[in-house]
């Protein structure tokens, strides 16, 4: 029952650490499109500026407070099972190969295979660095209309 809700809480936590940045990049679009909009006066810029970066960093603290949070929540599973004897879940997933045809299922199976390496950097880490990117991007474009 406590790891069902543990783990309850953990599934909610990723789906809205998730959700902020892919809402602001949506967003950024649009803000971007009026900043570099001709016409718009320094106040307004300066607004939509302020507006775009705000948006960005909070996305960004609310991705890095989930992904602590998701790891605190995966911790207290892997406590709890051990405590119970039961084995480590994540390492323990069945590996069952999916049936594709064609010429790109070897690369699917790298793709897949590489994508859990643990030398590649945690989405969370992209995503971060793309928000960052967003809150520069506004910046340039605000200096540069």
């Amino acid at each position: 029952m406590l790891i069902d809700h543990l783990e309850r809480r953990r599934a909610g936590n990723d789906q809205a650490m998730w959700l902020a940045p892919v809402l602001v990049v949506t967003g950024q679009a649009f803000l971007l499109q009026v900043l570099s909009t001709d016409g718009l006066g320094g106040f307004a810029r300066g607004m939509v500026l302020a507006a775009g970066m705000a948006a960005t960093a909070a996305a960004l603290v609310t991705l890095l407070r989930g992904r602590a949070r998701e790891v605190e929540y995966s911790e207290a599973i892997a406590h709890y099972t051990d405590g119970v004897g039961f084995p480590e879940l994540r390492s323990e997933l069945p590996r069952k190969e999916p049936h594709f045809e064609g010429w790109w299922r070897p690369l699917d199976k790298w793709l897949r295979r590489n994508a859990l390496h643990r030398h590649v950097p945690a989405a969370f880490l992209f995503w971060t660095f793309a928000l960052l990117l967003f809150i520069g991007a506004d910046v340039a474009v605000y200096c540069a209309a």
